[in-house]
């Protein structure tokens, strides 16, 4: 499954009722088009692998935090039974202990981009630049009889780092990470 998370944006007056407002809250934020005098809501939405086929969705307040998502739409996910369900895609705010917990416990993958702060990804970017090539990690055919095959190339390392299971404790874990 692929999560992605988009911010609409809205324009004109709202009229607010907080005794039978139970959607979303269009609230200002910071819009990925920088636009902070806008109004705008997050829409979470949960797509098959194979084909984009719509499996879950969420809508919620404008400035609802990605690290507050992400992991409610992997326990929401693993709640609906979702056949097949294999990975969640997110950006570097899903890599927190907490998702990483979820993920573990669920068996769950997670394709993210490791922040800049973290040491692995430290570690990993260093290895990289002194290679003059890769390693081949992945081949696969083309989707075409006449395309070229596609190919992946980096390194996959297993490193313990700090996962939170559901009972908040924190505790070191092997996860492994792939540098593409």
């Amino acid at each position: 499954m692929h999560q992605d998370t988009t911010t609409i944006s809205f324009y004109g007056a709202y009229q607010e009722d907080p005794e039978n407002d139970k959607g979303p809250r269009p609230t200002y934020g910071y819009s990925k088009d920088s636009r902070g005098d806008l109004k705008q809501v997050l829409l979470s939405l949960g797509v098959s692998g194979d084909g984009g086929l719509p499996l879950r969705m969420g809508l919620h307040d404008g400035n609802r935090s990605d690290t507050v998502d992400i992991p409610e739409a992997i326990e929401q996910s693993v709640t609906l039974g979702l056949g097949g369900l294999r990975g969640i895609v997110a950006d570097s705010k899903a890599y927190t202990p907490r998702t990483l917990g979820l993920c573990r416990d669920t068996g769950m993958g997670l394709v993210t981009l490791v922040p800049r702060t973290c040491a692995i990804r430290q570690e990993v970017e260093t290895w990289g630049q002194k290679q003059v090539s890769l390693p081949l990690l992945l081949e696969k055919p083309g989707k075409r009889r006449f395309d070229a095959a596609r190919r992946w190339y980096g390194r996959s390392v297993t490193r313990q780092v700090e996962v939170e299971n559901g009972q908040g404790h924190v505790n070191l874990a092997p996860i492994r990470f792939v540098a593409v």
